[in-house]
C-alpha cells in the first residue's frame, strides 16, 4: 500500500514540475528605445538617494503618478528612517520593490517641494 502511494506522489510531482515548466516564460530582451532611455536618464538608485538624504536632500521617484507629484522621501536629521512628505503629513516610508529596483530618483533642489 505504501509503494502505490508513492508512486502516486510521485506521479503528481511530475505533473506538477511538468505543468510549471510549461508556463514558464523568459522576459523579453529590452528594445533599442528602453535602452537607450535608461541611459539617458538621470536618476540615482535609491542606495544612492538614501546616502544623499542622510545629508537633508529630498527625493522623489520620476515614475511616481501625478498624484504623488507633490511628495518627496528624506531622512531627517540625527534619525535613520526614510519618511515620505508631503506639505501637510509626514509618515515612515517603506518603499516598493519597484521603489528599489528602480534608478529613477530625482533629487528635489532645496524650496521646491512642490513641484
Amino acid at each position: 500500500m505504501a509503494a502505490t502511494a508513492n508512486k502516486r506522489k510521485m506521479a503528481v510531482q511530475e505533473a506538477a514540475e511538468e505543468q510549471v515548466e510549461q508556463q514558464a516564460v523568459e522576459a523579453p530582451e529590452a528594445t533599442d528605445e528602453q535602452t537607450d532611455e535608461a541611459t539617458e536618464s538621470k536618476g540615482v538608485s535609491l542606495c544612492e538617494a538614501l546616502a544623499n538624504m542622510e545629508r537633508g536632500e529630498k527625493y522623489r521617484r520620476a515614475g511616481w503618478p501625478k498624484e504623488l507629484k507633490n511628495h518627496y522621501v528624506t531622512v531627517r536629521r540625527g534619525e535613520t528612517i526614510p519618511v515620505f512628505c508631503n506639505a501637510r503629513y509626514t509618515s515612515p516610508y517603506t518603499p516598493s520593490l519597484e521603489d528599489v529596483m528602480s534608478t529613477d530618483w530625482e533629487k528635489i533642489e532645496e524650496g521646491v517641494t512642490n513641484a
